[in-house]
């Protein structure tokens, strides 16, 4: 992500199933980091988000490329910018079966100018996913 200003909305999806954005300025020291959380399709953990959510340990520097990359495995959810990782561990009440993400409808990835604060571009947007040992790459 290369944004010039605000905190952007970098993608969400048509049901709600993940959001990952940047933080605005209410809040305080988290000011300009990226978050990304995932809503599961049982309703498990607070909000019904799983493991929460997870934040970078940094923030980001407006005008410059980022690299940007998330990752959900079966007990935890991951995000790094520039190669410095976060992660966040599935609580133990909570078991990877309840831990899937609901469906996701549409993928929105928000580029431009406009009303998600962002004026920028995003690119390079892949999806990756492994069902059934079948590695897929969608690119949006």
């Amino acid at each position: 992500i290369n944004a010039e200003y605000g905190y952007p909305m970098i993608a969400t999806t048509s049901f709600g199933a993940f959001q990952l954005h940047g933080l605005g300025p209410v809040y305080g020291s988290d000011k300009g980091k990226v978050v990304f959380y995932l809503q599961t399709s049982s309703g498990a953990g607070t909000h019904g988000r799983g493991a929460g959510q997870v934040r970078t340990q940094r923030s980001l520097n407006l005008k410059q490329w980022h690299h940007i990359v998330v990752r959900k495995e079966l007990t935890e959810l991951s995000i790094s910018v520039d190669g410095l990782e976060s992660t966040v561990l599935l609580p133990s009440h909570i078991t990877p079966g309840q831990f899937e993400m609901k469906p996701t409808g549409d993928i929105l990835v928000k580029n431009g100018c406009g009303d998600s604060l962002l004026c920028g571009e995003v690119r390079d947007f892949t999806i990756e996913y492994d069902a059934r040992n079948v590695v897929r790459s969608e690119d949006y």
